[in-house]
């Protein structure tokens, strides 16, 4: 398993939207408990994903994990960090 990734990704929503990304990711071992994040930026509107309070982040292999929004990056609806829940898709 890698310790991080970095492009293209897609945002996967209950309502069926999807949202393509850019995305960067890394697992941190600092803790007890590794866990995994990072940040997505995309040409589109990531707002419903904090909306949503969540969705998942397919990669293009179709590997799939759960995230969840952390942080949109001022105004900007087109950036956002996240955390990831359960195990990284890459």
């Amino acid at each position: 398993m890698d310790d991080s990734y970095s492009g293209p990704a897609t945002v996967l929503l209950a309502s069926d939207v999807e949202i393509p990304v850019t995305a960067r990711l890394r697992i941190d071992r600092s803790g007890n408990l590794p866990g995994w994040h990072g940040s997505l930026s995309s040409d589109h509107d990531l707002y419903p994903l904090f909306e949503a309070s969540g969705g998942r982040l397919q990669l293009p292999d179709g590997k799939v994990g759960d995230i969840l929004p952390s942080r949109m990056d001022g105004a900007d609806t087109t950036r956002m960090s996240i955390k990831g829940s359960g195990a990284p898709p890459f």
